[in-house]
């Protein structure tokens, strides 16, 4: 290993002054946080304050893991990834859960979710405190090994007399105290805590990979070269993937991953930062994508860098050292600090969260409860926070202790997994309480009881022998020399990893525990309660067995400030609403219902406690400060009974508009869905919350697609959402809005539509969110285009014919006076016949003008249209030949008839067929004209091998007046168009530019336009 680069005072100074950084920017973000909030920049802090996951275990330890044993660490970061794509459903659940019981922990979650069973949540954080307390050790170990690898003496003074570790472990219990320790209620954003956790993750994602990028390509030559010269070692070779070797085969990745895929939500510094600091539910969809992310980058160089301490010639052993290790032997002392802080930065953040967050617990299940039993020196709110913040400074205490005295012996990948299985442990309980309704309080007892038992002799037993507390032989031949109860191969399962047997046995002995517990167990102690209290003497009165009918009820002061006196003020607003609520009802008289909501008290001032001294503490002040009292309970029974009167008589009543309003709903809802509108709705947020069958037909999208979504999702609108705004202020201060958008569709592909809404009011007269209509304007826009194109040609037609009228008569004038002039000498002559050719030209453009602007009649009669084909193409021989074009015809054997204007059909032909014949290329042009029958009609198609056309001519081709032509107006296709639709059929063009053009014209055997005769 390289010698040290520092001295002892100036690293310790370094530390000092990123740890008042620190200490700054939590201040900063505790008093800014409302702004971050308010600009939506709170969803990056709640992800990357949840890169606490990733501790100096990832910086330092995973890389030791991956020089000693392979990437089986990888299995830590892809299972959360994996079951990133679940988050909206299990981790929402759990927020929701939390936020209505105002559960800070989750011995509180089991607390509440198992009806209140107060020793439950006291063994919780026991087991949890036990479980923790490695891997706080772990951060402070990581810290000191960095510390003694890049500094060396301490020089005189201060530094050589203070523990590197034991100032750290002060000036985070101090940061802990001031940040997250400032209030009872941990319901409360901590915007420092998260601020400067987040900050930490940042930092030391870049670190990471700022030292990655310089392992390989400043001292190699990039990956390539790393793995290439590790793969020419045979044993190097082995840790590139998984294998049969001890800590990376199969069963120790299947333990990393469902360990991972637990611990990610329950270790205490995760469910603090994902699930108590949740302000938001839509955050969890930026994390379900950001924090795999996050996992991914910062494992991108782990592997490299491990191999790049190998190939240095550094011992396998040390490779918790290499990410410093290597900077120090490259004599790069800026990169050697800057890894050190990295390191430093990813121990302190995990350190801070989960001190608050055990701390908190140990306070709420444990001390606090303690001393309301003990009411001993007792002095209200300030007192409670005064033992929440020592238990806070205890926690990082047991770790500082932990990591002197037992750590030293273990590898930090070891010391992290000691924790990751301990807390993995409340899996079952956790999550079968949340989805299994079975699940009761016995069953979690008996599960994490039996799933710690499984861990402490699996894992904490290995550890003592290793740390040298117990004797090796207990691994090699069991306890009492019975093989079969070995810690590190139970009941010879053969399952070959020592991880993966602690992990197995103690979560299948904990769902084992819990099942059985929950059906068996429970059942038969409630049984023995339900006879317990049904032995009770008959009676309502106080919970001592008084009968004093007088029994005082406290008044609605004295409950305003007994809850004060254990919450302090954090909790004034919400117990206020309570009682102003209460005191209103009784104002008005009515008493029945405020004894009814009187009985409800102790509920809802448990959930505001909760927040505040924990579960157990709040159930504990509430169950002796609320006793009923003897006229209050005759009240109630009274009022029990006149309900059960009123119930009776109104039951089938109730039941007749029940049938009529669902029978009401239904009908609205089959309307709704049934039209061909998009109705959507939206929430308050302007989230998407329901759509009808026609939203999916218009938009093109799955329901599911749609929901969750925003406006932004159905219409195109610019970059800064300038439409979403316009539509929803004006649905929010008018009550609606109505006007055209840009339809998007879920093809890509957008529509013009026609949006209205209307506001949606709650109780309160609030806007609750709002509906939109969306109509669908594609064939409306394109019936008003054509009727606009129809007006403008029909006005040109009409000028057109004047013009070609006034025209013709001095043509006849001109043509008439060339014949008596046509006597004249050799020069004349040839003078006169360029002015005829000229007036014929100009008698064929008055007649197209003539042509396409007079109403035109058709004489049907059946025609084989075969013989039309080739009498038109007969009349274009001379013109095809002298330009070297051959026309050749495909034609079926049969005759091809129809009822058709021959005249009219023949002119339509001569014109598409002159036209690609005048495309074709000089002496290598061909034209081929086909004739098939189809689906009741003919189909007859001109090829040419001309240079086609572009996209945009070929969008002209039909339009009055347009053509590519020297000469010629431009009326030949539009009166082909027109003379074929007027038949009942369609002509169609296919071309490209350079590959010739096809002309199709589809006629019907027995058009719409008559069946026979003139028309």
């Amino acid at each position: 290993m390289p010698g040290p680069l520092f001295e002892g005072s100036f690293v310790l100074a370094v530390v000092t002054g990123y740890l008042l950084l620190l200490f700054g920017i939590g201040y900063l973000g505790e008093r800014k946080f409302d702004a971050l909030r308010a600009r939506g920049l709170d969803r990056y802090v709640y992800v990357f304050s949840a890169g606490v996951y990733c501790t100096s275990w990832t910086f330092y330890g995973c890389i030791g893991n991956a020089a000693q044993t392979g990437p089986s660490f990888l299995a830590l970061f892809i299972g959360p990834s994996v079951f990133a794509l679940a988050w909206w459903t299990v981790l929402r659940k759990l927020v929701r859960f939390c936020r209505t019981h105002n559960v800070t922990s989750v011995p509180d979650l089991l607390s509440v979710r198992y009806g209140g069973t107060p020793w439950l949540g006291a063994l919780a954080t026991l087991f949890l405190v036990i479980g923790s307390v490695p891997y706080i050790s772990l951060q402070l170990r990581a810290v000191a090994i960095s510390y003694d690898t890049i500094a060396g003496s301490p020089g005189g003074g201060l530094a050589a007399a203070v523990d590197p570790m034991l100032l750290v472990a002060l000036f985070l219990a101090a940061f802990a105290l001031f940040f997250g320790g400032r209030y009872l209620d941990f319901t409360r954003p901590q915007g420092g805590v998260l601020t400067a956790v987040a900050t930490e993750s940042v930092i030391k994602l870049v670190i990471l990979l700022a030292a990655g990028a310089f392992v390989c390509y400043g001292v190699f030559d990039g990956m390539g070269d790393i793995y290439s010269r590790a793969l020419a070692n045979p044993e190097w070779k082995k840790l590139t993937g998984l294998s049969d070797a001890a800590g990376n085969g199969y069963a120790r990745w299947t333990a990393y991953f469902a360990i991972a895929v637990i611990d990610v939500f329950l270790l205490p510094r995760q469910f603090h930062v994902f699930v108590v600091q949740n302000g938001d539910e839509s955050h969890i969809k930026t994390a379900m994508w950001m924090f795999p992310l996050y996992l991914l980058l910062i494992n991108l160089f782990i592997i490299p860098i491990a191999f790049g301490g190998l190939l240095l010639g550094l011992p396998a052993a040390a490779g918790d050292k290499f990410i410093l290790a290597i900077p120090m032997l490259a004599g790069n002392r800026a990169m050697s600090l800057f890894v050190f802080l990295g390191g430093f930065s990813a121990a302190t953040a995990m350190v801070v969260v989960s001190s608050v967050a055990l701390g908190k617990m140990v306070a709420n299940n444990l001390v606090i409860p303690g001393i309301l039993w003990a009411r001993k020196g007792f002095h209200g709110y300030g007192y409670l926070l005064a033992v929440t913040r020592a238990s806070m400074l205890a926690v990082i205490l047991l770790g500082y202790l932990y990591a002197r005295e037992m750590s030293y012996n273990a590898a930090l990948m070891e010391i992290g997994i000691i924790s990751f299985v301990a807390v993995a442990q409340f899996g079952p309980a956790v999550f079968g309480g949340l989805y299994w309704k079975g699940g009761t309080a016995g069953g979690a007892v008996l599960g994490i009881c039996a799933g710690f038992a499984a861990w402490f002799y699996t894992m904490i037993i290995p550890a003592a022998v290793k740390a040298g507390f117990l004797d090796p032989s207990i691994l090699a031949h069991g306890p009492f020399g019975i093989a079969l109860l070995r810690p590190t191969d139970f009941l010879g399962a053969g399952i070959g990893d020592a991880v993966g047997n602690a992990v197995f046995w103690s979560l299948f002995l904990n769902l084992i525990g819990f099942v059985a517990g929950s059906l068996l167990i429970v059942p038969r102690l409630a049984r023995v309660r339900d006879e317990g209290r049904r032995s009770d003497a008959p009676g309502i009165g106080p919970r001592n067995g008084a009968g004093d009918s007088g029994s005082h009820y406290p008044s609605l002061e004295d409950i305003e400030a007994v809850v004060t006196r254990y919450a302090g003020r954090e909790k004034e607003k919400e117990v206020g609403e309570v009682v102003r609520e209460i005191r209103e009802i009784k104002s008005r008289g009515e008493t029945r219902e405020a004894v009814i909501r009187q009985m409800e008290l102790p509920v809802r001032l448990e959930r505001i406690l909760t927040g505040s001294i924990g579960a157990i503490a709040a159930r504990n002040v509430l169950r002796d400060m609320l006793p009923i009292a003897l006229a209050d309970a005759k009240t109630l029974v009274a009022s029990f009974r006149e309900m059960e009167k009123d119930l009776e008589t109104t039951r089938e009543t109730v039941s007749h508009k029940e049938e009529e309003i669902l029978a009401r709903e239904r009908l609205l809802a089959s309307v709704v869905h049934s039209i061909d509108d998009g109705i959507v709705a939206f929430d308050a947020k302007g989230r998407i919350t329901a759509v009808n069958e026609g939203s999916c037909r218009l938009f093109r999208r799955a329901e599911s697609a749609m929901i969750g979504g925003d406006f932004q999702l159905l219409i195109r609108d610019t970059p800064y959402r300038e439409k979403q705004r316009i539509v929803a202020r004006a649905t929010y201060r008018n009550g609606h809005w109505r006007g055209e958008v840009d339809i998007r569709r879920g093809d890509g592909t957008h529509a013009p539509g026609l949006v209205s809404t209307a506001r949606i009011t709650d109780k309160g007269g609030g806007a609750a969110g709002f509906v939109a209509s969306f109509k669908d304007l594609t064939e409306l826009k394109a019936m008003q285009n054509k009727m606009i194109q129809s007006e403008k040609l029909a006005s040109l037609g009409q000028m057109a014919a004047g013009v070609a009228h006034e025209i013709r008569t001095p043509l006849g004038s001109i043509k008439m006076s060339t014949r008596l002039l046509g006597g004249g000498d050799a020069d004349a002559a040839e003078v006169i016949g360029t002015i005829r050719e000229a007036v014929s030209s100009m008698e064929v453009i008055v007649n197209e003008l003539l042509e396409y602007t007079r109403e035109i009649a058709l004489h049907l009669d059946e025609y084989d249209l075969v013989k039309i084909t080739r009498s038109a193409i007969f009349g274009l021989e001379e013109e095809a030949g002298r330009r070297g074009v051959s026309v050749a015809v495909s034609a079926p054997p049969v005759p091809c008839t129809a009822l058709v204007d021959g005249i009219r059909v023949k002119q339509v032909l001569t014109n598409v067929v002159k036209n690609a014949v005048e495309a074709a290329p000089d002496r290598s042009g061909k034209v081929l004209v086909t004739l098939s029958e189809r689906d009741g009609g003919v189909r007859i198609t001109v090829e040419d091998n001309g240079p086609g056309m572009t996209a945009g001519e070929l969008g002209k081709v039909f339009q009055p007046f347009y053509t590519n032509k020297a000469q010629g107006v431009g009326l030949g296709m539009p009166i082909v168009k027109r003379l074929v639709e007027l038949h009942g059929g369609e002509v169609r063009i296919d071309s490209r530019a350079g590959r010739g053009t096809t002309v199709s014209v589809d006629l019907p055997r027995y058009p719409f336009a008559g069946t026979g005769g003139a028309q």
